[in-house]
């Protein structure tokens, strides 16, 4: 066995746990014990293995899962001990806000980290752990993330980023995917230019900023207000392709028109809509009409037998196949209906410019009333 090449066990070892390979190879002789400390070695780190950190060298760790665990200090320990030239995957579950602050400190030596995912059970909302909260958001704009993130993903319930007060971000130049649990619509509109090569952003919750004078509050539309300022400062993002959004009470139709009008080459669609002043179907159409997406999943959560009645009327309506998708299906789900669409239909450009025609022409009319 030991004739074999040493590159056929490393294609072996890399289909074991840690706790397996060493108990496997570890002790059966030199040239084995060798060869499992020079691989790499994908990480989940338990209450059960957590010891085995003392027999792996901190620069064989490529990937590593912590899930915080009764053990937790012998991970911080060596974190503090070890500097981690390989790591590249990061996953983090932690319920003490403590544990994160801790893993903080050491987060600026993983500088070879293309993913990293943050995942808090924390219960704290006070305001100390609102700016630390904030301070997570805004670390993975500052040096060294910036140089080699490609995914991120921050599942943080309590936490809400303000980016507004960054004058000047670092670039995540090839950050790809973007997930986070919780953003102000206007927040989005600032961050996605720092993201020139975003493709996908997964956000389970958007909500817009009341200004302080009330504009822009109670969920009704004004040009105005600080999201739809953002919104019409921001510059078209050419690379998204895939959209998932949840949208929470306050964000209105015309306020997803102005974002999706500066995604035009977004392709995939998935929102869920938890605010009643988005549930206007007639102002989505537009959006679709003048958009390339080709899936769509569009969840509606309605209130009430009426309203959902209404609504799976009018997703029957033939303009959703006639000028929008190929195929479209209704289904109803909890607390709500799904449309779920495929394919781009070949009338759509041309029922689009029809639309833009009604409106030119709408304008002149509207004037002369005025006047």
């Amino acid at each position: 066995m030991e004739n074999l090449p040493n590159e056929l066990f490393f294609q072996i070892f890399n289909y074991l746990q840690p706790e397996d390979l060493f108990k496997a190879f570890g002790n059966l002789n030199s040239h084995f014990s060798a060869l499992i400390r020079s691989t790499f070695i994908r990480f989940c780190v338990t209450d059960d293995n957590v010891t085995l950190l003392s027999m792996i060298k901190a620069d064989q760790i490529k990937s590593m899962v912590c899930n915080e665990t009764t053990n937790f200090h012998l991970l911080v320990n060596y974190f503090k001990k070890n500097h981690f030239i390989q790591l590249q995957r990061l996953n983090v579950t932690l319920v003490q806000t403590q544990s994160i602050r801790t893993l903080l400190e050491y987060l600026p030596q993983f500088n070879n980290l293309k993913f990293l995912r943050i995942v808090d059970y924390t219960n704290e909302q006070n305001e100390n752990s609102k700016n630390f909260y904030h301070s997570i958001a805004q670390l993975i704009f500052t040096k060294p993330y910036v140089i080699r993130l490609k995914c991120i993903k921050l599942f943080i319930p309590n936490m809400i980023p303000y980016y507004g007060h960054m004058s000047r971000p670092n670039p995540l130049s090839i950050l790809t995917y973007f997930t986070i649990h919780s953003i102000f619509l206007d927040d989005l509109a600032i961050i996605l230019p720092w993201m020139p090569n975003i493709k996908t952003i997964k956000i389970l919750y958007a909500c817009i900023t009341n200004d302080d004078d009330g504009v822009g509050s109670g969920g009704l539309f004004h040009e105005h207000d600080l999201t739809c300022r953002s919104l019409m400062r921001m510059p078209p993002i050419v690379s998204i392709q895939r959209f998932d959004i949840g949208i929470c009470d306050g964000v209105t139709c015309k306020h997803m028109q102005l974002l999706l009008s500066n995604l035009p080459e977004l392709r995939r669609f998935n929102c869920v809509i938890w605010s009643e002043h988005a549930l206007i179907l007639e102002q989505w159409i537009p959006i679709f009409l003048r958009s390339k997406i080709d899936w769509l999943l569009f969840t509606m959560i309605t209130i009430g037998r009426l309203r959902y009645n209404y609504l799976s009327i009018e997703l029957q309506s033939d303009i959703w196949t006639r000028d929008i998708f190929n195929t479209t299906t209704i289904t109803e789900v909890s607390g709500g209906i799904c449309l779920e669409a495929h394919g781009m239909n070949i009338l759509r450009r041309s029922a689009a410019n029809e639309l833009d025609n009604e409106s030119s022409n709408e304008q002149p009319r509207k004037k002369q009333r005025t006047n």
